[in-house]
C-alpha cells in the first residue's frame, strides 16, 4: 500500500468520524447509523496503520490491488447495510 493512500485513508476516516459525531450531537442521524460509519472509519484507519493486513486480505479475495480491495471491501459493507435495512423495513 503506497503512503499516499495511507495518508488519504487516515484522513478520510477522521473526516468522517468527526462529521458522523457531529451529526449524532445534532440529533441529524441515527445512533446505529453513526456507529456504523464510526466502525467503517476505524477499519480503514486500521488498515492505514496496518497496510500488512490489508495486503494479505487483497490477496487472499484475489484482488488486482489493495486499493481495490479496500474499495470492494466498503461496497461491501454498504451492500450489507443496505440489506439489513430494507429487511427491517419489511418486518
Amino acid at each position: 500500500m503506497t503512503t499516499v493512500l495511507r495518508i488519504v485513508l487516515i484522513l478520510a476516516s477522521l473526516l468522517t468520524t468527526a462529521m458522523i459525531i457531529r451529526k449524532i450531537r445534532q440529533s441529524k442521524v441515527q445512533i446505529e447509523d453513526g456507529v456504523f460509519w464510526v466502525f467503517v472509519s476505524l477499519i480503514l484507519i486500521l488498515f492505514s496503520i496496518f497496510p500488512r493486513t490489508a495486503d494479505i486480505l487483497s490477496r487472499l479475495a484475489g484482488t488486482y490491488s489493495t486499493s481495490n480491495f479496500i474499495f470492494l471491501f466498503v461496497i461491501f459493507l454498504l451492500e450489507k447495510k443496505e440489506r439489513e435495512e430494507s429487511h427491517e423495513e419489511q418486518v
